[in-house]
């Protein structure tokens, strides 16, 4: 996780990767992220690979529109195209868990 930087380019095994270890997810159009992640509590300590906290992730997915709306991780990686890859936009360590019902929990 410490070794991914934005605006790094995913591939599709590495977001299937980030989807199996998540806690927390949900899949939006960009549009409706930025409202969502200003409820988001973040702190600038840096990410550290055995750190405990807690990790915001935001990917963007050019060609991930049947992944929208998707309450399962394994309904993300099955309409994830088997040729996809993503931006990654942002990674922000989170202070708390403050912002997360917007989220689905795994």
């Amino acid at each position: 996780m410490s070794n991914l930087t934005p605006p790094q380019t995913l591939t599709r095994e590495q977001i299937c990767e980030l989807i199996d270890n998540c806690a927390y997810f949900c899949c939006l159009p960009s549009r409706d992220l930025d409202s969502l992640e200003q409820d988001l509590q973040r702190t600038s300590e840096p990410i550290l690979p055995d750190s405990e906290r807690d990790v915001y992730i935001r990917i963007q997915i050019e060609d991930g529109g049947n992944m929208i709306g998707n309450s399962s991780c394994y309904g993300l990686k099955k309409r994830l195209p088997q040729t996809e890859t993503g931006k990654l936009k942002k990674r922000l360590l989170l202070a708390n868990l403050s912002g997360r019902e917007h989220f689905n929990r795994i």
